[in-house]
């Protein structure tokens, strides 16, 4: 039963990895095929340019502006800059915001593997394009206002 699970989802996105340059074909944007299940492509907006990865899992579909707002310090995102994330967070439709391993903020959006379609691949892009001006100036100013001081997210929370 579970090797069967496994082979739907290897086929599932095996399916939808085969059908993804065809969308950037219909809506015109260039892309490298990184790997099978893995494209870059990027876009250009009022506020900056950004690198896109489409990402192809089992049961998601997942594109991701990495490292959408830069952080130069090394120390965990301090007070005001969690408390912009969940601001913004709650703002969000069909995205969402983390920081990632180097602690710089992502800017992401998940469609569910089952049954996508060209339109749910544009809707994500569109997303992206929308909220990457949208929320950039804010989390810039929320990056450089936060001053680690030893207070933990904990707290804040």
């Amino acid at each position: 039963m579970l090797a069967r699970r496994r082979a739907e989802a290897a086929t599932v996105t095996g399916v939808i990895s085969d059908e993804i340059p065809g969308y950037f074909d219909q809506v015109g944007w260039q892309y490298d095929r990184q790997r099978h299940d893995q494209f870059r492509t990027g876009f250009a907006s009022d506020k900056g340019s950004w690198d896109m990865l489409v990402r192809v899992t089992d049961l998601m579909v997942s594109f991701t502006v990495p490292r959408y707002v830069e952080r130069t310090s090394k120390v965990p995102p301090g007070p005001i800059l969690n408390l912009a994330l969940l601001r913004a967070n709650h703002e969000l439709n069909l995205a969402k915001l983390g920081v990632d391993s180097d602690g710089d903020i992502c800017l992401t959006v998940e469609i569910p593997a089952d049954e996508f379609s060209v339109s749910q691949f544009k809707d994500a892009i569109m997303a992206l394009v929308h909220y990457a001006d949208d929320f950039k100036d804010r989390l810039e100013a929320a990056v450089a206002d936060d001053a680690d001081d030893g207070v933990t997210s904990e707290r804040v929370l």
